[in-house]
């Protein structure tokens, strides 16, 4: 069942048993640092300051700049973010996501890349705050 969910230009946030979830819209095909610091300034704004594993569904998505990934790695973006599943089946992507978690994973958060959306969420279940878990 999908909770507060926010409809933005870049992305789709919802809450689904206690993990935020975010889909990259079809339409974006590339993460520039502006686009990565608009998606992280929506989620902090809609979750109410509060903890979560994070699911992001990059979709088509083909590439993310380099001052985005590190944008991603680090400070604002990592904020009330406990556990980060990258959920991609476009092989470019997964590129992408291989990068990222090679170069610039926080060593502080557990992050993992998943192609099977089943397997993604239940790896975030055991990352939940007890409150979350229900």
């Amino acid at each position: 069942m999908k909770e507060s969910c926010l409809e933005t230009e870049y992305a789709e946030f919802w809450i689904h048993n206690g993990i935020v979830c975010c889909a990259i819209r079809p339409s974006v095909k590339k993460i520039t640092l502006e686009i990565a610091t608009t998606l992280v300034k929506e989620r902090l704004k809609s979750f109410n300051n509060q903890s979560y594993p994070l699911l992001t569904d990059l979709g088509n998505m083909l590439s993310v700049e380099r001052e985005a990934r590190v944008y991603l790695g680090e400070g604002d973006a990592l904020k009330f973010v406990n556990s980060v599943a990258i959920l991609t089946s476009n092989h470019l992507a997964k590129l992408a996501a291989n990068v990222y978690l090679r170069v610039n994973k926080p060593h502080h958060i557990p992050m993992r890349y998943f192609s099977n959306e089943n397997e993604a969420l239940n790896w975030l279940v055991k990352h939940k705050t007890p409150e979350k878990i229900k």
